[in-house]
Parts: C-alpha cells; structure tokens; sequence
C-alpha cells in the first residue's frame, strides 16, 4: 500500500485515516470471536495458511490490472515486498494462534495490543516523528482503559498473571505488527493499493506452506472439516485480512503510523462488545469504565492543537 498521499487537506485526511483505522480495527476484533468458535478444530499454522488463501484469492482479481502495471516496481523492491508479507502475513498472525493454544487469552490480548508502544519509540527513531505531549498523554489513558478491561476492574488479577512460552510468542507478535505498521510507511511509490495487498498477501501465503507440511508432521490436532470451519476461514480471509489491511494501510497512508497505531488500542474494546453480542457475557461496569478511557485517550492523543 503506497503510503504517500497527497489528495486531501489535512484535516480531510486526519478524518479518513481516523475512520479507516477504526474500521480496520473493528472487524479485526472480530477474528478473536471467531478463533474461539473454531479452537481445536484447525492447528494454527493451518488456519493462518487458509486464511491468507482466501484473502489472496479475493484481492487478485481486484489487483489484476495493476499488477501488470506495478511489475517493474514490485521485481524492483523486492526484497521490501517480501521482508513486509513475511513479517505482517505469515509471522504476525501465525504467532497469536500458536500463542493462543498456550496461554490465557488475557494474556496475549493485553501484550498484542500493546503494540503500538513499540510505534511510537521506533517511529520517532527512525522517522523523526514528533511525540507531543497530548500524544503521551491520550496513549496513558488509552493503556490505562485497556488494562482496565483485560484485568476486569481486579488489577490484582494484572500482577498475578503468569507467563508462558506463549507470552513470549504474543511479545513477538507485538514486534512483528509494530515493524509491518513502520515499514507500510515506506513503501515504495509506483504500486497501487491492491498491488501493494496481493503481492505481500501472495509471499505471505508462499512462506507459510513448508510450515503447513511440518506441523502436519508433528502435530496431534487434526482439521475438522465442517461447513462452520469454512466459513469462518473465508470470513477471515475476506474481513480481518483483505478489509482491514486495507483500511490500516490506506490509514497509515493518511495520517502516519503514530497516530494510526494509537487506534489499535481499540481492539479490546469491540472484542467486548462482540462477546456480549454473540457469546452472551455480561455487561459490567468495567466495560463502561475501561471504554471511556480508551475514547477520551484517543480524543486526546490524535486532537490537533489549536493556535
């Protein structure tokens, strides 16, 4: 996804990158839901492969035209293309479902999207990109509402948590989507959007089939097949993976990755309001607590300072 953009003004484009990254955000929380509808019944490396599967073969005919056009371009940075599709498509997503059948899902859910802390340091590192202290200020209510949801109101619950080889594979998770979120910012210029998605979708899904054959080979878990399965593989090929990377790049394109990853924060918070929807758990006063923290810290860290 090209991240340069030039066509709005910047309040049009802080807007857009706002709704994008929300919309983003929000069907990818739903991928948690449906992790839980299918756990033991896919082995992870399998369902990280069917998924992007799906997602590649729902982006290329949107991408068949630019593809020819891009080719040069893409052969030229090739090296980028395929550092990118190994590190967003096959590590990141790959690692939570491992992590998944390991840990606590408290655990990987509160390290995951503690991901955009690493942004903001690597980004002002790397980029020079400024770090007011509005930002600083909106990213500790935003981390202190999401400590508060995963904890459920019980910071005690926070400090006895123990860690597992899980945990360490959730902190790499956290890394690999950091990095992805960086290096959509310099993306080379000359390949259009859907380029940009079916060539890392296309290595990404490449990179996962020898690991598709190992696990087969020493896993005990075998693949349910059912209709259920299916259609929660295709919706995580076609929502959380070709609609969100595509909102989230675009986003990143609009107003940069700081401030799009301060959005990321949101994901517990509609992964509650997804298990209250279709898993019937209850509505506590934490939810309502930890959410507003999370919407006052993004009002505050992304509001534009008025001279």
């Amino acid at each position: 996804m090209t991240a340069t953009h030039t066509g709005p003004e910047p309040r049009s484009a802080e807007v857009r990158g706002a709704l994008l990254t929300l919309a983003a955000v929000m069907v990818w929380s739903a991928n948690y839901i449906v992790g839980r509808a299918m756990a033991g019944e896919v082995p992870p490396v399998m369902l990280a492969f069917w998924r992007w599967f799906f997602a590649f073969a729902a982006v290329l005919p949107l991408a068949a035209g630019s593809l020819r056009r891009d080719l040069p371009v893409i052969k030229k940075h090739l090296r980028y293309y395929a550092l990118t599709a190994l590190i967003g498509v096959s590590v990141f997503n790959t690692l939570i479902y491992i992590a998944s059948h390991t840990s606590p899902a408290l655990n990987v859910s509160f390290i995951v999207s503690c991901s955009p802390l690493l942004v903001l340091p690597a980004a002002r590192i790397l980029y020079n990109a400024p770090l007011p202290a509005r930002s600083l200020a909106g990213l500790a209510l935003v981390l202190f509402g999401v400590v508060l949801l995963l904890c459920k109101g019980d910071i005690e619950a926070l400090l006895g948590m123990r860690f597992s080889s899980g945990d360490l594979l959730s902190v790499l998770a956290a890394v690999c989507f950091a990095a992805y979120t960086l290096l959509v910012r310099k993306a080379p210029e000359g390949v259009g959007p859907w380029s940009f998605l079916a060539v890392t979708f296309g290595l990404g899904l490449l990179f996962l089939v020898p690991f598709v054959f190992l696990e087969q080979a020493v896993t005990t878990l075998a693949f349910h097949s059912s209709f259920k399965v299916w259609a929660c593989m295709v919706f995580v090929g076609v929502g959380p993976s070709l609609f969100s990377f595509a909102c989230w790049n675009r986003a990143i394109g609009y107003i940069g990755p700081v401030k799009t990853a301060v959005y990321y924060y949101t994901m517990p918070l509609f992964s509650g309001i997804y298990a209250v929807i279709f898993l019937g758990e209850p509505v506590l006063w934490v939810h309502f607590a930890g959410g507003a923290l999370i919407i006052a810290g993004q009002l505050v860290g992304t509001s534009r300072r008025r001279k």
